[in-house]
């Protein structure tokens, strides 16, 4: 056993003290709406569905302390982890009690926490196949609450999606896995989400939703017909407006490569955009660690 794991140990934080670590990140608005939007989700979860919640969910911390905003939370395979410690040694120790036989898909890393997280990956020898490069984006709610003609047009519905659509956005998700189309059913079920459906055919042309760190995501138009006609853009308006009227601001990331959603902010944000810094999703596919396994034997 190494020092690390003699000396230290991760622990659970209760459910009922995730409302007192979600609003250690208030501060410094909107610095930190990640892990804020994030622990504002589960606790809705927890307050929807409290069985689901206790046995999958679990959010540590380093030897019983999170004063300052240091933990881990696990959700099947989805890994999220934040600190508002300067010195991140707190969270790197935190970091190496991870389960090394475990596969984990990092999501929502800011960029500060790259070297970190990539010296644990070496350190408990874990293999790391895609890595994802994002902006942070941020969008005070006041502005979509001023939206206007946020209707789609005259051959096109906006209703929510159902647990049977989680199939079918898992099949051109980008960052798919093995537990997507489960994680789509819960989005689906627990959070704002609204899909772009043929009038007349009631085929599902488009969809966005909110994902569980909070965010807006998954955007996507799969009929060719409607790609570049400004549906994707009228579809998340309706989706932020949505958002703003809970009382939250809106946030989401925007691939670096990606051009489409430029639009979008020009055409809505009206100036109060504003880009928060870079941010990663890191990840572990199964059938490619399998080869990397068998490679190094």
């Amino acid at each position: 056993m190494n020092q690390n794991r003699i000396k230290n140990r991760a622990e659970v934080i209760k459910i009922s003290d995730w409302p007192n670590l979600r609003d250690l990140f208030k501060p410094e608005w909107p610095k930190h709406i990640v892990p804020y939007s994030l622990m504002q989700n589960y606790i809705n979860w927890s307050q929807k569905n409290i069985a689901y919640v206790e046995k999958n969910v679990e959010i540590y911390c380093l030897n019983g302390n999170w004063n300052d905003g240091t933990f881990y939370l696990v959700d099947d395979s989805y890994l999220f982890f934040h600190t508002l410690n300067e010195d991140y040694s707190q969270l790197k120790s935190l970091l190496l009690l991870l389960d090394n036989s475990r596969i984990y898909r990092c999501r929502c890393i800011y960029s500060e926490f790259l070297p970190v997280l990539n010296d644990v990956i070496q350190a408990l020898k874990m293999y790391k196949s895609y890595e994802m490069s994002c902006y942070l984006v941020h969008l005070p709610r006041q502005i979509p609450l001023m939206w206007e003609n946020i209707e789609p047009p005259e051959d096109i519905t906006f209703k929510p999606l159902k647990l049977e659509h989680a199939k079918i956005i898992s099949r051109v998700y980008p960052l798919r896995d093995q537990s997507s189309p489960q994680m789509f059913e819960r989005t689906i079920k627990y959070n704002i989400s609204l899909g772009a459906f043929d009038t007349k055919t009631d085929k599902l042309l488009a969809w966005c939703m909110q994902f569980q760190s909070g965010e807006m995501t998954a955007l996507q138009v799969i009929d060719d017909k409607y790609r570049r006609t400004g549906l994707a853009a009228i579809l998340t308006a309706a989706v932020g407006r949505k958002v703003a009227e809970l009382g939250f601001d809106l946030y989401g990331k925007i691939d670096v490569n990606n051009e489409p959603p430029q639009k979008f902010i020009q055409k809505y944000a009206l100036g109060g955009i504003e880009i928060l810094g870079m941010m990663y999703h890191i990840g572990q596919d199964v059938l490619k660690i399998k080869r990397h396994h068998q490679k190094t034997v």
